[in-house]
This record gives C-alpha cells, structure tokens and sequence, in this order.
C-alpha cells in the first residue's frame, strides 16, 4: 500500500507539472515572441485533477477495505477504479505531446 500511495501520488504529481514543462520547453521555447504559443496552464485540462486524483484515492481506499475484510469482489472493485484513473491520466499526459 506504500507503493500505491505515496509513491502513486507523488509520481502523479510530479508528472503532472514536469511534463508539460518539458514538453513546452522542447516545443515551444524557440517560438517565444515570434508566434503565439500557449501558456503551460493550457498544456493539462485542470479540471480533471481534483477528480481524477479522487479516483485513485478511492480506488486505494476500497482496496484497503477489501484486503481489511478478505473479500475480494471489494479488492478487485478498488482495482478498478485505479485503474481506470491511471488509463485517465496517462491519456491526459498522452494528450500534452499532441498539443
């Protein structure tokens, strides 16, 4: 569970500012003042975050409920959901390259 959580947390946090620095530093940094580029708050969609992040707290919380109460229905329901929050996420990285 330390893996999940802390570490889960802190990878996504720090992917979620590092790459779209990097990304608009490799793409970007020689177009300053000569076109429009956009601002690194354009590069991720903020408004998934809190929800997303959510998700996967969830998703850990269940998991610990079901391997506290042995049922694995529960475990595989946690599973799930981090899962799917971290298919979410990586689109959403996935999506600042594209842009």
């Amino acid at each position: 569970l330390y893996l999940l959580t802390w570490i889960g947390f802190s990878l996504f946090g720090y992917l979620y500012k590092i790459v779209p620095f990097l990304w608009w530093t490799y793409k970007y940094s020689n177009e300053i003042g000569k076109k429009t580029v956009p601002s690194l708050k354009d590069m991720m969609n903020q408004g998934i975050t809190v929800p997303l992040f959510l998700l996967f707290l969830g998703g850990t919380f269940i998991i610990i409920l079901g391997l506290g109460f042995h049922n694995p229905t529960v475990y595989l329901i946690g599973q799930s959901l981090v899962c799917l929050a971290v298919i979410i996420y990586s689109g959403i990285v996935f999506s600042v390259i594209t842009k």
